[in-house]
């Protein structure tokens, strides 16, 4: 069976070496680390606990999820993966969040791209949201607020706190 998605390659870029190879995505990776974070940790995970987050040998694992490309909603996200070296953990959401956004506004993306699944917006929710409708505007007003961006943006003195730009 074809592997969809992903665009089925991976390329392993060494810094220290200067060189770049290319190699598919194991199939069966493929369907138990579904989607592009469990894709990356799976990475992550495979290049050993013994990495030192400050090393050579710690990688950044920048990973396209299964239906990127489609015209799923929120379907053009990347993860960016990592141990990070303030904690020694798998990546530091606040640090990766930031830096996706980031990423995202350099690509010419903001808030206005940012939306859920139309039946979210349309249609009277169920259980603890009986009746209620997402007010998306309201939302995501709250939610930059709470991540300290501008309409989406993430605004530079918030990269340079997170020591992502200088």
């Amino acid at each position: 069976m074809a592997l969809g998605g992903y665009a089925n390659r991976v390329a392993r870029i060494d810094l220290t070496a200067g060189t770049i190879s290319y190699e598919e995505i194991d199939e069966q990776d493929a369907r138990l680390y579904i989607g592009a974070r469990g894709l990356g940790m799976k990475y992550l995970f495979d290049n050993g606990p013994q990495v030192d987050p400050r090393g050579p040998d710690n990688m950044l694992a920048v990973v396209n999820g299964p239906l990127t490309g489609s015209e799923a909603t929120m379907s053009g996200r990347l993860a960016f993966v990592t141990k990070s070296p303030l904690t020694g953990t798998i990546t530091d959401r606040e640090r990766i969040y930031n830096l996706e956004r980031h990423f995202n506004n350099l690509l010419g993306f903001a808030g206005d791209e940012d939306s859920l699944p139309q039946r979210f917006l349309d249609e009277p929710g169920t259980g603890g949201a009986e009746g209620s409708v997402v007010e998306l505007d309201e939302m995501k007003a709250e939610y930059y607020a709470m991540r300290g961006w501008d309409d989406g943006v993430a605004p530079d003195a918030k990269l340079r706190e997170l020591q992502i730009i200088s």
